[in-house]
């Protein structure tokens, strides 16, 4: 036995509960979308655009 128990599985959810998840998900990929956009700004770290993609390697 593991760990986690012997029912250690997906449960798929309700109807409308995965379209729901997709949602939120897809809200959180906007929002660190927006949030790495106002970051990249010059005025806000005094980087250009450039630098900034150097130094946040995978985040752009």
């Amino acid at each position: 036995m593991s760990a986690h128990g012997i029912w250690n599985y997906t449960i798929h959810p309700a109807d409308g509960a995965a379209a729901a998840a997709l949602i939120r998900a897809d809200g959180q990929v906007t929002a660190r979308k927006q949030a790495l956009a106002m970051l990249a700004d010059p005025l806000v770290t005094g980087m250009n655009e450039q630098e900034f993609v150097r130094v946040t390697p995978g985040c752009v």
